[in-house]
């Protein structure tokens, strides 16, 4: 595979596709199973997703103005804020999953941010190495 772009899209989307469909399916029909969960919106378009800001972040690696490593942390945090705010606000995931409402819905917001970045750095950031995407 000598495209760069089309292994970071893979790099990016395998972490995703083994344990968002667990996920998936452990918490969100065990728990909850009367939130109407979509399977698209919640488990195959964060496939999609992982692997589209994974071609993002190589994109622009080179502008990020931090060491190599921090660049993972940095770029998970942002991602991590900007979808952790969408997915409160507009699809209220920690309402329909774990039955929060009110201000206690938004302690879910810190969590899922450092989730993301330990996730772009300790998970993404070997699999990418793996993949020959980066070094």
């Amino acid at each position: 595979m000598n495209n760069l772009y089309l292994r970071a899209f893979i790099a990016g989307s395998s972490f995703p596709a083994v344990i968002i469909p667990l996920l998936y399916m452990g918490i969100a029909t065990t728990l909850t199973p009367e939130a109407g969960f979509h399977y698209f919106y919640e488990v195959v378009s964060i496939l999609t997703l992982f692997g589209l800001l994974n071609i993002l972040f190589i994109f622009i690696k080179n502008h990020i103005p931090a060491e190599w490593m921090n660049k993972y942390w940095i770029f998970g945090w942002c991602h991590g804020l900007f979808f952790t705010i969408l997915w409160n606000f507009w699809l209220y995931v920690p309402e329909k999953l774990f039955h929060l409402s009110g201000p206690s819905q938004y302690l879910t917001i810190p969590i899922a941010i450092m989730l993301y970045a330990c996730i772009w750095r300790y998970l993404l950031r070997p699999v990418n190495i793996m993949m020959r995407v980066d070094k």
